[in-house]
């Protein structure tokens, strides 16, 4: 019944509804110590369900940020980069300064003004915070794998937190990327070290 139920449902929607139908059948058998397995086998489901709305959810930020094809583009350099390690990311297309810039921009500008309205709709409380820290995390670590990338020294990046200037010659442009935030910030502005 609830599979039939949530077959025309967008993805997340059909997790929102399936973790909402079984914490709500898992809640009352808390209470019988017979059915103990069962209640922590439902536990297990929404835990993995949890898992997989926030993986959803944090896919969709990075995929509107572009952050997915510029995580794909550090993937590939840094394979090719373990073949020829003189190999510089700025030369590298999708990796260059101004782009590495532009798409951190968009993210941070993403991440300070987060919002899951759908995980409003998860009925209890905890599991909707649950998954928005989830989610949160995933970004935050995400953010937080790129700086270390920008600011590896092997990289030849010139880590800025200024703008930049069409005054700068087109191979510092390349090189120069500016970041607004440390990682320490991004985890602050998402709630995660509060918690």
């Amino acid at each position: 019944m609830c599979q039939r139920s949530v077959t025309s449902l967008d993805p997340v929607d059909a997790l929102v509804f399936r973790i909402n139908n079984f914490s709500c059948l898992q809640a009352p058998l808390a209470r019988f110590p017979e059915v103990n397995r069962w209640y922590l086998e439902m536990g297990l489901d929404l835990e993995r369900w949890l898992r997989d709305l926030s993986e959803l959810q944090a896919t969709r930020v990075l995929d509107r940020c572009r952050v997915s094809t510029l995580l794909q583009h550090i993937q590939d350099f840094q394979q090719s980069h373990a073949m020829n390690p003189g190999l510089s990311p700025a030369d590298t297309p999708g990796l260059d300064g101004e782009t590495v810039t532009q798409v951190m921009g968009d993210f941070c500008a993403a991440l300070m003004t987060l919002m899951f309205p759908q995980l409003e709709s998860l009925a209890q409380p905890a599991l909707a915070d649950k998954a928005r820290t989830l989610t949160s995390a995933t970004l935050a670590g995400t953010y937080a794998f790129i700086y270390e990338f920008v600011f590896d020294a092997r990289y030849d990046y010139i880590p800025s937190n200024e703008p930049m200037s069409s005054s700068w010659s087109s191979v510092e442009r390349s090189r120069r990327v500016a970041l607004q935030h440390s990682p320490e910030e991004i985890r602050t502005v998402l709630e995660l070290d509060t918690k």
